[in-house]
């Protein structure tokens, strides 16, 4: 038995990458985009945490906090692995509270 998910599309006004040609398809709705975000985090998390990773793999400091973010995110956003130097209204620590 098959279910189908129905979820709003993305928002328009977010940065989306273009997908590349294995990825070509509409535009995901939400349910499918978490979908590939969840796939891309796996990837880290085995990486990462399926067992102690050395310090040479992570180093655990701001630099590598980044290049974590954009092999997290980065399929998918643009500002995967950039400090943002913009104050969101929602969510996330201000600017000045991050490294620079």
């Amino acid at each position: 038995m098959a279910i189908a998910i129905h979820a709003p599309p993305l928002p328009s006004n977010l940065t989306v990458r273009e997908p590349s040609v294995k990825q070509k398809r509409s535009q995901p709705t939400t349910a499918q985009w978490n979908v590939l975000e969840a796939e891309n985090i796996l990837k880290t998390t085995v990486k990462y945490l399926a067992e102690v990773p050395s310090d040479k793999v992570a180093t655990f400091d701001f630099s590598w906090a980044l290049q974590l973010h954009r092999e997290k995110f980065g399929d998918g956003w643009t500002w995967a692995g950039i400090p943002r130097t913009a104050t969101l209204t929602a969510v996330g620590a201000q600017p000045i509270h991050m490294e620079r």
